[in-house]
């Protein structure tokens, strides 16, 4: 619990430290597993293949990942995702060259697809 963070809640479980892609990429499968709320500030590239296929460059984004599935990429501006997937879907992570990767996948009513490749992650929070 963080005593002296300006916005306390009994919520939050833990701010990770932006130092390792290994260590991070863990602590958000098991935050996953054990049913908590993941926000990842970061700068990343988006890929998404399903219905069409789409791309967005790099830039700073809002990751959210809920453990029923839900997978949201926001932009700094509007307030609709730029990417979602829906509940149900399934969230994987992994590390590539030092960077985290966050992948999204539904198989219906078709398959589709979300990949992040964080370049940088400002911060990630983890919420029960």
């Amino acid at each position: 619990m963080i005593e002296n963070s300006a916005y306390h809640s009994d919520n939050l479980t833990e701010i990770l430290p932006a130092v390792n892609a290994r260590d991070t990429a863990n602590k958000i499968v098991n935050s996953l597993t054990a049913d908590k709320i993941v926000l990842i500030l970061c700068k990343c590239d988006v890929e998404y293949e399903g219905r069409a296929s789409g791309y967005l460059p790099e830039g700073n984004r809002t990751i959210v990942l809920k453990p029923d599935g839900n997978f949201l990429v926001m932009g700094s501006t509007k307030h609709k995702p730029r990417n979602w997937q829906p509940t149900g879907a399934e969230t994987t992570v992994s590390v590539k060259d030092e960077h985290l990767a966050l992948k999204s996948t539904r198989t219906s009513p078709q398959k589709e697809s979300i990949v992040v490749h964080c370049e940088t992650i400002h911060e990630a929070i983890i919420y029960n």
